[in-house]
Parts: structure tokens; sequence; C-alpha cells
């Protein structure tokens, strides 16, 4: 696990560099990442997949989402779960006989990692309130919390924040299908077979989703950050 690790953070790294992201922002979101690797491993690198995914499909959807700086989209990845901080270790870390309570115990993950970071990375915190927020079953938060924290959005941040939602979400919903090994999704997937779930969950992403399956290189089959050898995956 450390080697593929290091992969994933050294991609990370790499795109940072990219975006000409300087040191202090850097340091400063790393600061509230960080914690993650001690409390929860696999959530930890879930979220260096995420940042790294959310950009590629940003790149590949730009111009269909008017999509001008990429930050947002690192930013928003790589937070997206910060919040799970705050989630007792009992429920984080369940992988069998996940109840409906235990998903209620979750749903707080995102207001907490909106007040994380909201002070520092404000785009980035909504996007980590609302990577949720449009699923086609048990959608969260509530909308009155989501009208609530979007009222204070300054003028012009609002459409660039709704330019880069399907982004995280997509790539947060992809990535915790083809490495989760829980039963969310019947176990871990061969990331061919995502695209129908994908669908349902996200209807009104049809043409974005479709259209990520199209590029000749396929955004959401990469596989130099799913190494199926550090899953134990066969796949035919």
């Amino acid at each position: 696990m450390p080697a593929y690790q290091e992969i994933l953070e050294n991609r990370v790294e790499q795109i940072f560099e990219e975006l000409d992201i300087k040191k202090p922002f850097k340091d400063n979101i790393k600061t509230f990442i960080e914690p993650l690797k001690l409390k929860d491993i696999d959530t930890y690198l879930h979220s260096l997949r995420v940042a790294i995914l959310s950009v590629e499909i940003a790149k590949g959807l730009s111009k269909d989402l008017g999509i001008t700086d990429l930050r947002p989209a690192a930013y928003g990845g790589y937070a997206h779960d910060v919040g799970k901080l705050a989630i007792p270790d009992e429920t984080l870390k369940k992988k069998e006989d996940y109840t409906k309570q235990d998903m209620e115990k979750m749903k707080p993950h995102t207001i907490h990692s909106f007040n994380m970071i909201h002070g520092t990375f404000l785009l980035s915190s909504y996007l980590a309130l609302e990577h949720h927020s449009d699923k086609a079953h048990d959608p969260y938060p509530s909308e009155r919390e989501r009208k609530k924290q979007e009222a204070k959005l300054p003028p012009g941040a609002k459409e660039a924040f709704e330019k880069c939602k399907p982004v995280v979400e997509i790539a947060d919903v992809y990535d915790a299908m083809v490495t989760r090994d829980n039963q969310k999704y019947g176990g871990r997937m061969d990331p061919k077979d995502t695209k129908p779930i994908m669908l349902k969950i996200y209807p009104q992403y049809k043409e974005l989703i479709q259209k990520l399956s199209k590029f000749n290189k396929n955004i959401l089959h990469t596989e130099d950050i799913h190494w199926k050898k550090y899953f134990n995956r066969k796949t035919k």
C-alpha cells in the first residue's frame, strides 16, 4: 500500500504544480487532509483519487461546462470528504451489515467538510457540501440547508461552483464503485460496468457521462490510479 499511496500523492503534487498552486496554499489544504491518514487510510486514498479524477474530468468537460479554472475541482475533490474526520470510526470503517441508521450517521460529513474549509477554500467548501446533493435517490444535505449556505456565496461564485459540481460528484461516485469493498455497490466493480449505475444515480448528467465514456483516453477507466494489483481484483 505505501507504494500505491506514494503514486497517488505524487500525482496530486504534480497536479498542484501544473495548476501553479503556490506552496502556502498547498500546505494549507494539506493540513486539513493529512489527519485522514491516521483516521482512515481508505478515505485518505479516496480523497487523493477523487482530486486526480476531478481534474481529469474537468479538463475533458471544460467546453461543455464552461470551466476555465481547474483549481476548484482539484481542491474540491481533494477536500470533499475531510468532514469524515468527525464521523465515529465504528460508522466510517464499517464494511458489512451497513444499515440506514449508519447512513444517517454518515450524512453529516458533508456539512462538517463545509464548516472545516469554508473560511479558507470558499468554492471548494460548497463542492464538499453538495457532492451528494444531486443523486436521484436519497440526496443530502437537505435543500433547505443547501439554500441557506448558497445564499452566502458572493456574486459570480455560484456560477463557478455550479460548473464544477458535476465534476466532483461524478468523480466521487465512480471512485467509490471501483475501489471500495462494501455492500453499497455489491463490492468493487470493474470500471467498464460502472456507466449504467452512474446513469441511474445521476440521470441529469447523462450527456456528460456518455461523453466521458467516449474519450479516446477513457477518463472513467483510468487504470494508472486504480491499479488492479493493489486491490487484489481479477477481471476478465
